[in-house]
């Protein structure tokens, strides 16, 4: 394979680095030369070596030995994390010693067979150390087991524009822990994909690496290696200039069929009705009604669905491109009444695509628009978090409004506010008047009754705060929140020593008249979660409830509303035709997501 030449700057570093810094380095000042060093590396761009992106893939997929540390909950503790390259999402296998391998003739020991006994999938990361859920297995977990990262995973590799065949040999040869399924051109079918544990996709943009349930995993760029020019000119012809913010049509994506309604689990209190189990696990919803139809988009961080609830919950679309990044929040915007529907999606996302292990991120939003049922990307890589209001009370969500990420308060004091424009989207700075600290990604805007103007409403650090047209917040405590979402960020990415803050994102509070008295309450989440939530640690959320809030004229006034439910979390809430709609999503896999009612709410005196 040919080599690609190192720039002036790669030259000098490996001149300085090796002997001739020794021989000739005499009288020179080394502060001077670390400092010439540095200065060219930064500003001489170095040509990327070919053997770059397989040697990035190799050293990310290689195999990684680490331990249990003990259980927590539902899920363990294994002692490796970003220090070692370990990111979310990444599958480590159970690793037992198997039976010994001798010579049949000379009775040499020649190794031994180990046994794979199951598969664990990474769902939180810190620099030493990380979390993991079971994914399949059994049997007890403990202390000092022995886990091996994609140890024996069944691999395909993709090759989407027929130029990566050496790319696969090489990592062929190279990851031989892997079981590979085997080479093949073209898309791929669903059935290879489906058998397949790692997915690796070679095309124009570079390759990507899809884990379980297409969670993408790594991203390595094509710059810099053999074919990359080839396949970019095989698909430059009737494709969008890269980084293009004008709207796009998406391939119609596979929709599921619909499922029939399954049970809850039978803590669910009577008060609730079950509309039925959702086709996928949702962590974060919104509900918009659209006509005679109501729609949820939910999303379980990997990937999202538009469910239609108004029977049997039944997808419709779902996410039309790989989503390399975590969803964090879920918006629905309709800025006329009579135009189309948006959903704006924001996630967190690497800042290095090549799959680093530096545990940078950023907060980026993309903005679909439904055309039929098939979403269309109008925007992306819009630098805010993003939330959607009902203003003027009639159920319709027509402003969206976007956030900076402020990295010592997290939610910045710049505002936008968004509408759409025959080039996509174009913003201007918001003319409302928000609290400081309020999140748009999970607030809300509203009337209350008994109080003038707008009131802005928001879960944080398990308090309700609502403020009142502009005034000060007042507090409402009771354990408020208890959320399946979070999103992590660098308070000081130029540091020597990185401080990670973790922060929830609670369900919205919503707007409704509960009782018929024209005078509007707050509805929030409430629950009972373990202290290792609190830490920031694990979801360990043991029971939720509902909480009705209203303004009494000096102050405010909470109660619980329906009954409690048992080892689940609400995950998204509406008021949709006298009655609220609860998704709840239980701690066993096996219950799922559910679509919930509770009709003609009321409160029962508790707090």
């Amino acid at each position: 394979m040919a080599q690609s030449k190192p720039g002036p700057a790669r030259f000098l570093l490996c001149f300085f680095d090796g002997k001739a810094l020794s021989k000739r380095g005499k009288g020179i000042s080394m502060k001077f030369l670390r400092l010439v060093m540095v200065v060219l590396a930064l500003s001489v761009p170095c040509l990327v070596s070919a053997a770059t992106l397989p040697a990035a893939a190799e050293k990310d997929f290689k195999p990684l030995d680490g331990v249990i540390i003990r259980q927590e909950g539902d899920t363990w503790l294994i002692d490796v994390g970003r220090e070692q390259g370990v990111h979310e999402g990444d599958l480590f296998s159970v690793v037992e010693a198997g039976k010994p391998v001798a010579h049949p003739k000379t009775g040499e020991k020649l190794g031994s067979m180990p046994q794979i006994t199951g598969l664990l999938q990474v769902i939180w990361v810190q620099p030493r150390f990380s979390q993991v859920r079971r994914i399949s297995g059994g049997g007890t977990l403990a202390a000092g087991t022995q886990v091996r990262r994609f140890e024996g995973l069944n691999s395909v590799f993709i090759d989407e524009i027929g130029t990566g065949e050496e790319l696969f040999l090489q990592l062929r040869e190279s990851l031989t822990q892997l079981k590979w399924l085997g080479y093949r051109k073209g898309a791929g079918g669903p059935d290879e994909k489906e058998a397949a544990q790692l997915v690796f996709i070679w095309n124009s943009s570079g390759l990507k690496v899809i884990g379980l349930d297409r969670q993408p995993l790594r991203f390595y760029s094509a710059a810099g290696y053999p074919g990359e020019v080839h396949a970019r000119a095989q698909a430059s012809a009737g494709t969008q200039t890269a980084g293009a913010k004008a709207p796009a049509t998406v391939a119609a994506p596979a929709v599921a069929a619909p499922l029939a309604p399954a049970p809850a689990p039978g803590s669910v209190p009577s008060e609730y009705t079950d509309l039925g189990q959702l086709p996928v696990p949702a962590h974060i919803g919104a509900f918009v009604r659209q006509e005679n139809r109501l729609l949820l988009a939910a999303s379980d961080g990997h990937g999202w669905q538009i469910i239609d609830v108004s029977a049997a919950p039944k997808v419709i679309a779902r996410n039309p491109n790989v989503l390399m990044g975590k969803v964090i929040g879920l918006h629905w915007w309709q800025p006329e009444a009579r135009g189309p529907m948006y959903l704006a999606l924001t996630m967190q996302v690497d800042e290095n695509a090549s799959g680093g292990i530096d545990g940078s991120k950023r907060l980026e939003s993309t903005l679909y628009r439904l055309s039929g049922d098939q979403p269309q990307v109008v925007r992306s890589e819009v630098a805010d978090m993003v939330g959607s209001f009902d203003l003027d009370g009639d159920g319709r969500p027509e402003t969206l409004l976007g956030q900076d990420l402020d990295r010592d308060i997290t939610f910045g004091s710049r505002i936008r506010k968004y509408r759409p424009s025959a080039d996509g989207l174009v913003s201007s700075s918001a003319d409302i008047p928000l609290p400081l600290g309020f999140p748009v990604i999970g607030g809300t805007l509203c009337r209350l009754g008994g109080t003038d103007g707008l009131s802005a409403a928001w879960v944080k650090s398990r308090t309700l705060y609502v403020a009142r047209n502009g005034k000060s917040p007042s507090e409402v405590s009771g354990h408020m929140g208890g959320s399946m979402v979070s999103f992590s960020y660098d308070v000081n990415p130029n540091a020597v020593n990185r401080l990670f803050r973790t922060v929830p994102l609670e369900v919205a509070p919503i707007c409704a008249d509960t009782d018929g008295d024209a005078q509007p309450q707050l509805i929030a989440v409430g629950s009972d979660i373990s202290p290792l939530q609190l830490l920031g640690v694990m979801p360990d959320i043991k029971k939720s409830w509902l909480v009705a809030v209203s303004y009494t004229g000096s102050k405010f006034r909470h109660q619980k509303i329906g009954p409690e439910i048992d080892d689940a979390a609400i995950c998204a809430l509406a008021w949709d035709r006298n009655r609220l709609l609860l998704v709840v999503t239980y701690k066993d896999k096996e219950s799922g997501s559910h679509l919930m009612a509770l009709e003609n709410p009321k409160t029962d005196g508790r707090k």
